[in-house]
């Protein structure tokens, strides 16, 4: 029996890589050389993650059926060479039979289940974590969180959650409304669960969209000074964070690890990296072994 531990990237506001982060780290823990067992229970009502999974199920779909039509024609033209045309007739047929495969099944293509719970239902999203953990089958649950605090449902959400992890982006704005939501909510919370309750809620931050720029230093650096000494609050430092990059972006999905991506510039082999490198701190934080 595993017991999951419940994951956010949690922010009162949107725009900060909430969605896009769940999906990044999630996706690569669940592949080599984590494997480890992950789901998703999306409570975004925008539902970018679920938008994201069709869209990742259609490419599959494309891709797995053009390997099963190559195979099929390969054995019955008996290496005699075929048209375009006769490909792309062949893949026509073999794509409804993969479709309903996948439908049937969705660890045929993909590491991990994305379910969706509708924030403003609050009982729904409880018992669909509960229900999830109650598995034994996942090391890690993540909770893809609304866009912003303002919508109803976010204290539901944050007080199942064991460990949340703060995105910091750059900007003066930006850090002071995530410090007011680190002391008013987020703290209040982790008092109220392990003081009355024994139960864990563990508070990090990260560093995302970072910006080489003197300005930005400035704010990291205030934002470092205002925690520093706080036992409630873990920082991951800044050498770790992701800076502003259309990389993670262009090549995130729910099937493919970022570290399996075939970086083909200096730039995006360094984009890899300190992914990998978030990647570490973010299990130590979680207390899990590669």
């Amino acid at each position: 029996m595993r017991n999951a531990k419940i994951v956010g990237f949690v922010n009162q506001k949107g725009g900060v890589g909430k969605s896009t982060l769940t999906m990044l780290v999630a996706t690569a823990l669940a592949k080599a050389p984590y494997n480890l067992k992950v789901a998703i229970v999306d409570c975004d009502a925008q539902t970018s993650l679920q938008d994201q999974r069709k869209m990742d199920e259609f490419r599959l779909t494309r891709k797995l059926s053009a390997a099963k039509a190559e195979e099929h024609l390969k054995k019955t033209k008996n290496g005699e060479g075929y048209s375009d045309e006769e490909l792309q007739k062949t893949i026509a047929t073999f794509t409804p039979i993969i479709r309903e495969k996948i439908a049937e099944d969705y660890s045929l293509a993909f590491p991990y289940p994305l379910i969706y719970a509708d924030v403003n239902e609050k009982e729904q999203v409880i018992r669909t974590i509960i229900e999830l953990k109650g598995t034994g089958k996942y090391d890690l649950i993540f909770v893809d969180m609304p866009g912003s605090a303002s919508e109803k449902g976010i204290g539901t959400i944050l007080s199942v959650i064991s460990h949340a992890f703060v995105p910091v982006e750059s900007g003066n704005f930006d850090v002071t409304s995530t410090n007011k939501f680190i002391v008013k909510t987020l703290k209040n919370i982790k008092f109220v669960k392990e003081n009355e309750y024994n139960s864990p809620f563990n508070i990090t931050v990260l560093f995302n969209k970072l910006e080489e720029t003197n300005k930005y230093k400035d704010v990291i650096d205030g934002f470092y000074g205002k925690y520093e000494g706080d036992q409630d609050i873990n920082i991951i430092d800044e050498e770790y964070g992701l800076p502003r990059s259309v990389f993670y972006k262009d090549n995130g999905n729910t099937y493919e690890s970022l570290l399996q991506v075939k970086a083909r510039t200096k730039t995006n082999k360094k984009m890899q990296e300190r992914f990998k490198d978030l990647l570490k701190e973010i299990m130590k934080e979680l207390e899990l072994k590669k």
